[in-house]
């Protein structure tokens, strides 16, 4: 079933979260019962687990055997398959601040997510890394992001590093 566009605009206040690598939805969970505003959330995984090996952890690892998380609500949109097939699913283009989540842990799917909602990204918005630190995506924000937009670090832990667009 192929999932129609999706697209949210004209709406004063709330969020539009993006969360590119859901897992098991830990961090879909904690956003969802925490915002009190208008919002939508969509989130980006395989649910098949890492396809290659990462760190100390085999290919397949962090896998929740193709179940999206049990998440419901109109406004709730998961996308299961690979970031180059399902990313055309959703229109960025929202008056919503939007809060991307980068936390697909590999290289190529960050990287491909990133160059996708670049020119969607604009002031006000946020966009969190959550493994800042690793090698991978430090290339990622230093080669890509970094040089590309005005912002202020407004969050840092020793994994992950949240920015806040100028």
């Amino acid at each position: 079933m192929k999932i129609p566009l999706l697209s949210i605009r004209n709406q004063g206040g709330g969020y539009f979260y993006v969360e590119f690598g859901v897992a098991f939805g830990e961090t879909s969970r904690f956003l969802i019962s925490r915002t009190k505003v208008p919002f939508v959330y969509h989130g980006f995984d395989t649910f098949e687990g890492l396809p290659k090996a990462w760190r100390r952890l085999p290919a397949g690892a962090i896998s929740s055997n193709g179940q999206i998380p049990n998440i419901a609500g109109e406004n709730i949109y998961f996308h299961k398959g690979l970031i180059q097939e399902t990313i055309t699913q959703v229109d960025f283009n929202s008056s919503l601040k939007k809060i991307f989540i980068f936390d697909f842990d590999l290289y190529e799917p960050t990287l491909f997510a990133l160059k996708h909602i670049f020119s969607e990204i604009n002031q006000g918005d946020i966009v969190y890394f959550d493994e800042a630190f690793d090698s991978d995506e430090r290339v990622i924000i230093e080669n890509y992001f970094i040089d590309a937009f005005e912002f202020e670090v407004i969050g840092a832990s020793p994994f992950g590093l949240a920015f806040k667009i100028k």
